[in-house]
């Protein structure tokens, strides 16, 4: 599956788009859980920013995810439609409306409307794509830098969220946070966004990514390659296993897997004499953990070497990007 949506960018932009893609892939998962190795249970939340100087190719990661997004979206079209025909109607609102797919500006009823609907209709995802992090401000009526690092703390332990209100026309409801995202930014934006956030556990929940060229890539024009139906017809299977999973799935290859990282976590930390490696690595070893287990299910429920080289692969560029961008700060 990775190897099938990265082909199409050059080599620089591979590692970007291999781990920009897991938060659209999870948003086909509803009503799945997978037991982690201290048997906590985690939902595949993935909100991953793409961290780059200006027109270094960040773009790259679009294609891929649209491709992947583009059931939903077909999908969420009668239902707005249908949204937008209650308003007019002011009959009571159905509740079999689930829109998945936000967009960037937003007040803090839909979003808390689009939340509860995506719980009460299967337990569902809602997405966000944005162009650059400042966009997610947009998402509640709020605006605020504080607002987005409690979205995101709470998004990835699935907490409560929502809002109670006495009026009759007010929307009201709570339900678990399940918001997956994909943003992306400079390298001083993203330090100053996240200023009051790199020791709070909101940056360690985050999937960092980096796009880095070297001298003679900066010589070439990179080429993409074309995204058409052979391409959406090979991604098909993957994507319609995805969205037939549910319950409790687990795998004990991947959970020895994690258990594994772990420990080399907390030596490669001990040799580097470094704290922020230690605090960031144990949810690092959650995330890659959880990319395991979507490529698990994506192949049929099936775990090989392949898989277990990108989880181990996965973590330690997590790790590594987010040594780069915030471990300064951090320790």
């Amino acid at each position: 599956l990775i190897k099938l949506l990265t082909r199409n960018v050059p080599w620089m932009y591979k590692p970007a788009v291999a781990n920009a893609v897991f938060p659209a892939l999870a948003a086909h998962l509803h009503g799945t859980k997978f037991r982690y190795l201290d048997n906590v249970e985690h939902e595949a939340t993935f909100m991953n920013v793409l961290i780059g100087r200006q027109s270094v190719g960040k773009g790259s990661i679009k294609k891929p995810i649209e491709f992947i997004m583009e059931d939903i979206r077909r999908r969420d079209i009668p239902n707005r439609q249908r949204e937008a025909e209650w308003k007019q109607k002011k009959d009571p609102r159905p509740t079999d409306i689930c829109i998945q797919i936000l967009i960037d500006n937003l007040t803090d009823a839909v979003f808390n409307q689009r939340i509860v609907d995506a719980h009460n209709n299967g337990e569902r995802y809602i997405y966000t794509i944005v162009d650059e992090i400042e966009a997610l401000k947009k998402v509640t009526s709020r605006g605020t830098v504080d607002e987005v690092g409690l979205l995101i703390r709470k998004a990835f332990d699935n907490s409560l969220a929502g809002q109670e209100r006495v009026g009759a026309d007010s929307v009201s409801g709570i339900a678990p946070l399940r918001w997956n995202f994909n943003a992306s930014t400079t390298p001083p934006n993203a330090r100053k966004f996240f200023a009051k956030m790199v020791n709070d556990g909101t940056v360690s929940r985050l999937d960092i990514s980096t796009i880095i060229k070297t001298e003679s890539d900066e010589d070439t024009i990179p080429k993409l390659g074309i995204y058409n139906d052979t391409f959406a017809q090979e991604l098909k299977p993957y994507i319609e296993r995805l969205e037939n999973a549910h319950g409790l799935i687990e795998c004990q290859q991947a959970k020895k897997l994690a258990l594994d990282m772990a420990q080399e976590n907390i030596d490669t930390a001990r040799l580097y004499e470094s704290e922020a490696y230690k605090v960031y690595s144990y949810r690092a070893n959650v995330i890659a953990w959880l990319k395991g287990m979507v490529l698990y299910v994506a192949h049929g429920y099936k775990w090989d070497k392949t898989i277990a080289d990108f989880v181990r692969w996965t973590e330690k560029y997590n790790l590594w990007c987010k040594m780069l961008y915030f471990g300064r700060q951090l320790e």
